[in-house]
């Protein structure tokens, strides 16, 4: 059993401690800065964060599903389907997690 989290701090098993140090938004490093008459993609709920990333993954993939199940099967072309999704949210969950830690950094060359 874990010990107890404090308020000031976010834990989690990929994480290392948090600490919360302010709660004013850093804007200097921001790219999705709100703007007035534009999407407002901070407050975008999981629910609609989920829809609009499986919009993408869906459009992004859908021509090539078709021609790999008519090659590997229907039944491998499904769990190959379920596992890259698998692949898929594991690797956003570490992203996520590096993106926490490094709000600043943007793209990898960083």
């Amino acid at each position: 059993m874990s010990a107890p989290v404090a308020k000031d701090q976010l834990s989690s098993d990929l994480l290392a401690t948090v600490h919360i140090v302010q709660s004013i938004p850093d804007d200097n490093a921001e790219v999705f800065k709100i703007e007035a008459g534009g999407e407002n993609y901070r407050n975008v709920s999981w629910y609609r964060t989920f829809a609009l990333m499986f919009k993408i993954l869906f459009s992004v993939g859908i021509l090539s599903i078709p021609s790999v199940f008519s090659y590997v099967g229907a039944l491998p072309g499904a769990l190959l389907l379920v596992g890259f999704g698998v692949f898929n949210a594991y690797a956003a969950l570490i992203l996520g997690s590096f993106r926490l830690r490094h709000p600043g950094i943007h793209v990898s060359v960083q």
